[in-house]
Order: structure tokens, then C-alpha cells, then sequence
């Protein structure tokens, strides 16, 4: 993957919005489209982040004030989108005990982030912060799931924003509930 676009869910019919992510340039441009001459639609920049660390994941997250990056050392960025400032450096880092590639990221209706991460022995694959709070966001996972299992996928149900289904071990589909204390999941071998 090069490049990739992400339609907002949030803009209305006048201010249709969406975010190009380009892998090869690490960079990320936020567009507003516009009704063309006819032929071919026109769009503006709102925004552009430049020269963030190399990208292995993103997601957008849905009040569009956010993206998250995940990245090949296993960390995950936070910047954010504003028409007023020029974004430059990541909001919070989330930094992990053991460097590995970090495969997903996904928002919750929350404001929760969801970071998924490559198989190690001594430490959880799927972290999951609350970034609700940007003047307040903490370091330290409020959930830790998926120990020594290689998480591949992870997704929030946007109508269900404290449960979320991962794939893992290539083979499982697991799904969270993250309402209690502990986490329930049920699994699903996928078909092959």
C-alpha cells in the first residue's frame, strides 16, 4: 500500500471531507471536495502533516479531530487535525516494552484507540488507551489483552464503541466486550 483515502462519516453534504494517508511520502493531507466545473470534482487542502515516522497503520478517528499512526517500531502516534494550527509534531506517543511491528489501529465512538501489535513472548499484543482527554492522556493501557499472540486486525463496533472484534494467531477471530473489569471475548476459528 502507497497511498490510501478515508471518507469522513462525519461531514455533511456541503463539507465532504477526506483524509489522504501516503505511505511512500509519510505524510497525511486532510481535503475538503467541492463541486467541480462539471467533469471533475475540485478539492482544497485543510491541512497537510509531513514527514511523520515510517507508517505501517493508521485510522481516523470519527470526530475527525485525530489520526492515530502506528509504526513499524511498534509505537503509535497521535496528531491532530486542525484547521486553525498547522500540526507538526504527534500529539502523545505510546510507547512498547519490546520493539515489534505494530499491524492496526483502530478510534472507538470513545474516543478509545485500540493497537495491535506483532507476536512476543513476555508481553500483551493488544493495547487499548483512552485518549478521550487530550490534556490527560495516559501512557499506561486501560486494557491489555492478547498476551504473546499476534494480533493482526482489530476494528471497534461503531454502534457497540466498548466492544471490538480482532483477528489473531491468523486463525482467530475474537470478539471484546470491554465493559467490565476483565475483558470477555469469544473466539471463532477463521475458515482458511
Amino acid at each position: 500500500m502507497d497511498a490510501a483515502v478515508r471518507w469522513s462519516s462525519q461531514s455533511p453534504g456541503v463539507r465532504r471531507r477526506f483524509l489522504l494517508v501516503d505511505i511512500t511520502d509519510s505524510s497525511a493531507t486532510l481535503n475538503e471536495l467541492h463541486d467541480g466545473d462539471g467533469s471533475k470534482p475540485a478539492y482544497r487542502t485543510v491541512i497537510k502533516t509531513s514527514r511523520l515516522s515510517n507508517i505501517s497503520a493508521f485510522a481516523w478517528s470519527p470526530n475527525e479531530t485525530l489520526v492515530a499512526f502506528g509504526h513499524p517500531s511498534g509505537k503509535a502516534s497521535l496528531v491532530q487535525l486542525s484547521e486553525h494550527k498547522q500540526p507538526s509534531q504527534p500529539v502523545e506517543i505510546f510507547e512498547i516494552k519490546q520493539q515489534r511491528k505494530c499491524n492496526s489501529v483502530a478510534f472507538s465512538n470513545r474516543n478509545w484507540l485500540a493497537v495491535a501489535l506483532d507476536k512476543t513472548r513476555s508481553d500483551v499484543c493488544l493495547n487499548i488507551y483512552d485518549v478521550g482527554s487530550q490534556s490527560q492522556i495516559s501512557q499506561e493501557p486501560i486494557r491489555r489483552l492478547c498476551a504473546a499472540e499476534l494480533v493482526s486486525s482489530v476494528k471497534f463496533f461503531s454502534s457497540q464503541p466498548q466492544e471490538l472484534v480482532a483477528t489473531t494467531q491468523r486463525s482467530f477471530i475474537r470478539v471484546y466486550d470491554l465493559r467490565g473489569t476483565l475483558a470477555k471475548y469469544s473466539a471463532m476459528n477463521s475458515p482458511s
